[in-house]
């Protein structure tokens, strides 16, 4: 298995077009020749067109190719890099395709016509296809990067359910790491603490602002004061980091 696909930092998107229809692959070509950031590199061969996966953003092939060896090349390509976004084109009605593959992420299909709107629409496609890829692999980035923070965070949705608690916050309130996504906010607070947070600081983040005090976790080995900084973010979720812990007047974290 190849290490994940290239993740541009500027913008810039790379698409491997796989394809024997080399009219089809000269119409696309056209298509995009004043599309700055979108660069299609093309091979009529899956072959040889796989060795640059290292090098690519996105996969596009008419869905009915197969790699040299008979394979599928969705199988093929998903085996080298297992989070590479493929945009399969096809003259054939949508109702041919195998149904298990709607359930595939990070594939899309596209319908093989080669005017104006098709272009534009396979551009949208190859746009979306890409972002989201980008955007799953720097939450894993960041997530991986809260769960190594000495910080403990917590992120509660809209609705005051545990959306995201990183491990080393998990492992300082429970005793055997079980996730706390899912449960209220207020379970992990003392009754004090979440009367406290209502009153003194919700007001303040309703305002924009954000507001940084202290609070007490409540722990399998007793009652935890963090200094507390809390934020709320416009989709209503709220971001809490707890740091300068202590227990019983003795640092723990």
């Amino acid at each position: 298995m190849r290490e994940a696909h290239r993740q541009s930092v500027d913008g810039h998107i790379t698409v491997l077009c796989i394809d024997d229809d080399t009219e089809y692959l000269d119409a696309l070509q056209a298509a995009f020749e004043d599309v700055a950031d979108i660069e299609l590199v093309v091979d009529a061969d899956p072959a040889t067109a796989l060795d640059r996966l290292d090098d690519v953003d996105c996969v596009v092939s008419a869905i009915e190719a197969s790699t040299t060896d008979g394979g599928p090349l969705l199988e093929t390509v998903r085996e080298q890099d297992p989070t590479m976004p493929l945009l399969f084109t096809t003259s054939q009605d949508l109702s041919g395709v195998e149904d298990s593959l709607f359930e595939v992420e990070a594939v899309d299909f596209h319908p093989r016509n080669r005017d104006g709107p098709a272009f534009r629409l396979f551009e949208r496609q190859l746009r979306n296809l890409v972002a989201r890829s980008r955007l799953e692999h720097r939450t894993l980035q960041f997530r991986t990067a809260l769960d190594l923070s000495q910080e403990l965070t917590l992120v509660v949705s809209g609705d005051g359910r545990i959306a995201y608690a990183n491990q080393p916050l998990s492992s300082a309130v429970t005793a055997d790491r079980n996730p706390l996504s899912g449960r209220n906010w207020t379970d992990i607070f003392t009754d004090e603490s979440v009367r406290h947070l209502r009153v003194e600081a919700f007001p303040v983040i309703e305002d924009g602002w954000n507001w940084t005090g202290t609070t007490v976790l409540r722990s399998h080995t007793g009652d935890i004061e963090a200094r507390t900084s809390l934020v709320r973010l416009a989709d209503r979720s709220l971001v809490f980091v707890f740091h300068a812990l202590s227990r019983d007047d003795e640092t723990c974290c």
